[in-house]
């Protein structure tokens, strides 16, 4: 049996740095729908993959 892959979940303060932007930053572009996002009790947890996509201009 293979192992399921979850997805990683980082929040609101590792995407900031993994976009070199301010976590405010990150807050708008999840505002505006620019970026996808969950909520998780009052948190925001960002999809990595969903970061790649955004730093990558969308593509793939």
């Amino acid at each position: 049996m293979g192992l399921v892959r979850a997805p990683v979940l980082v929040t609101v303060r590792e995407a900031a740095e993994l976009l070199r932007v301010r976590p405010v930053t990150v807050y708008r572009l999840c505002a505006r729908g620019a970026l996808p996002h969950a909520r998780v009790s009052n948190a925001i947890r960002i999809h990595r993959e969903d970061l790649e996509r955004l730093l990558h201009g969308g593509e793939g």
